[in-house]
């Protein structure tokens, strides 16, 4: 299975990018594996980044838990807690 995910904020300074496409994920994938993939790819600040309190995952524009299973083709963002002043 293949997805496309979108990184915002540390997450994407983490990766190096703002787009990437992971490719192979098991059938069952979901969220927390997604983000295990993405660590072992790119790094674990990415791994941290995606990890940190407040980061929310949306799937193909809706907000999901990390327990959410995906499908192939899905589009993730990771977006980051919002802070105002």
């Amino acid at each position: 299975m293949n997805v496309h995910v979108r990184l915002f904020a540390q997450a994407r300074e983490a990766a190096g990018a703002g787009q990437i496409d992971v490719l192979g994920l098991s059938p069952e994938a979901d969220v927390n594996e997604l983000v295990d993939r993405l660590g072992g790819q790119c790094g674990e600040r990415l791994h941290e980044a995606l990890r940190a309190p407040g980061v929310r995952a949306a799937v193909n524009q809706e907000i999901v838990d990390c327990g959410y299973r995906l499908t192939d083709g899905d589009e993730v963002a990771f977006l980051p807690r919002v802070t105002g002043g």
